[in-house]
C-alpha cells in the first residue's frame, strides 16, 4: 500500500507493464535486471530497460550498484 497520495496517483498513471514491474520489484527486493527480463520474455530488453529508467526517474525505484551487478528496490517512502 502506498503511503503518499501523490505517489499513489503516479503509480495508477503508469503503463500496466511498469505497474507490473513495480509490483515484481516490491515483492522481490534486490532484483536484478536479468531476473526482471526473464519475467517478461516477449518484451525486448531495450524496452524493459527504458521502462526501468522511467521508474527510476519517477523516484519509485532505487538502483543499487552499477553495470551488470546492479539490483533494484522500491523506495521505502513509496511503500508502507
Amino acid at each position: 500500500m502506498l503511503q503518499n497520495p501523490d505517489l499513489l496517483q503516479l503509480t495508477y498513471a503508469l503503463v500496466p507493464r511498469r505497474q507490473e514491474m513495480l509490483n515484481i520489484i516490491s515483492d522481490h527486493p534486490y532484483l536484478s535486471f536479468d531476473t526482471l527480463a526473464r519475467r517478461f520474455p516477449r518484451i525486448p530488453r531495450r524496452t524493459l530497460a527504458y521502462d526501468l529508467f522511467k521508474l527510476l526517474q519517477a523516484k519509485l525505484v532505487r538502483k543499487h550498484g552499477v553495470t551488470r551487478g546492479a539490483c533494484y528496490t522500491v523506495l521505502e517512502t513509496s511503500i508502507i
